[in-house]
Protein backbone atom coordinates (compact mmCIF):
# COMPACT_ATOMS: atom_id res chain seq x y z
CA UNK A 1 0.00 0.00 0.00
CA UNK A 2 2.79 2.43 0.85
CA UNK A 3 4.49 1.73 -2.49
CA UNK A 4 1.37 2.78 -4.36
CA UNK A 5 1.09 6.11 -2.55
CA UNK A 6 4.62 7.32 -3.19
CA UNK A 7 5.29 5.42 -6.41
CA UNK A 8 8.42 3.58 -5.32
CA UNK A 9 9.72 1.01 -7.76
CA UNK A 10 11.91 -1.94 -6.88
CA UNK A 11 14.80 -2.65 -9.21
CA UNK A 12 18.55 -2.64 -9.45
CA UNK A 13 20.82 0.25 -8.66
CA UNK A 14 21.42 0.55 -12.41
CA UNK A 15 17.69 1.18 -12.93
CA UNK A 16 17.71 3.75 -10.16
CA UNK A 17 20.73 5.47 -11.66
CA UNK A 18 19.10 5.67 -15.09
CA UNK A 19 15.89 7.01 -13.57
CA UNK A 20 17.81 9.79 -11.80
CA UNK A 21 19.81 10.56 -14.95
CA UNK A 22 16.60 10.92 -16.98
CA UNK A 23 15.83 14.08 -15.01
CA UNK A 24 19.16 15.51 -16.18
CA UNK A 25 18.20 14.62 -19.74
CA UNK A 26 15.02 16.66 -19.51
CA UNK A 27 17.00 19.65 -18.23
CA UNK A 28 19.61 19.18 -20.96
CA UNK A 29 16.96 19.11 -23.71
CA UNK A 30 15.19 22.16 -22.26
CA UNK A 31 18.42 24.16 -22.19
CA UNK A 32 19.39 23.10 -25.72
CA UNK A 33 16.00 24.09 -27.10
CA UNK A 34 16.10 27.39 -25.23
CA UNK A 35 19.64 28.16 -26.37
CA UNK A 36 18.94 27.54 -30.04
CA UNK A 37 15.64 29.41 -29.96
CA UNK A 38 17.44 32.30 -28.28
CA UNK A 39 20.16 32.18 -30.93
CA UNK A 40 17.67 32.91 -33.70
CA UNK A 41 16.40 36.05 -32.00
CA UNK A 42 19.61 37.70 -30.82
CA UNK A 43 21.06 40.97 -31.92
CA UNK A 44 24.77 41.37 -32.42
CA UNK A 45 25.22 42.86 -28.92
CA UNK A 46 23.69 39.80 -27.22
CA UNK A 47 25.70 37.14 -29.03
CA UNK A 48 27.77 36.40 -25.94
CA UNK A 49 24.59 35.59 -23.97
CA UNK A 50 23.50 33.15 -26.64
CA UNK A 51 26.95 31.53 -26.60
CA UNK A 52 26.82 31.27 -22.81
CA UNK A 53 23.40 29.62 -23.04
CA UNK A 54 24.71 27.10 -25.57
CA UNK A 55 27.73 26.34 -23.40
CA UNK A 56 25.53 25.81 -20.34
CA UNK A 57 23.30 23.47 -22.33
CA UNK A 58 26.25 21.47 -23.61
CA UNK A 59 27.66 21.21 -20.10
CA UNK A 60 24.37 19.86 -18.77
CA UNK A 61 24.21 17.35 -21.63
CA UNK A 62 27.77 16.27 -20.85
CA UNK A 63 26.74 15.71 -17.21
CA UNK A 64 23.80 13.60 -18.41
CA UNK A 65 25.93 11.37 -20.63
CA UNK A 66 28.53 11.01 -17.89
CA UNK A 67 25.79 9.94 -15.46
CA UNK A 68 24.51 7.39 -17.98
CA UNK A 69 28.07 6.07 -18.38
CA UNK A 70 28.40 5.72 -14.62
CA UNK A 71 25.18 3.69 -14.59
CA UNK A 72 26.74 1.04 -16.82
CA UNK A 73 29.09 -0.24 -14.12
CA UNK A 74 28.60 -3.98 -13.80
CA UNK A 75 28.28 -4.11 -10.02
CA UNK A 76 25.28 -1.75 -10.13
CA UNK A 77 23.33 -4.41 -11.98
CA UNK A 78 23.27 -6.70 -8.94
CA UNK A 79 22.64 -4.22 -6.11
CA UNK A 80 18.92 -3.97 -5.25
CA UNK A 81 17.41 -0.52 -4.98
CA UNK A 82 14.10 1.30 -4.60
CA UNK A 83 13.55 4.43 -6.68
CA UNK A 84 10.74 6.60 -7.88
Amino acid sequence: MLFLLIECRPGSQRDSCRYNASQKKDYCEFLLNSAFLLNGNVKQSNVSRAELAKNAALLECFKYYKAIGDCKEEEKQFIPSIYG
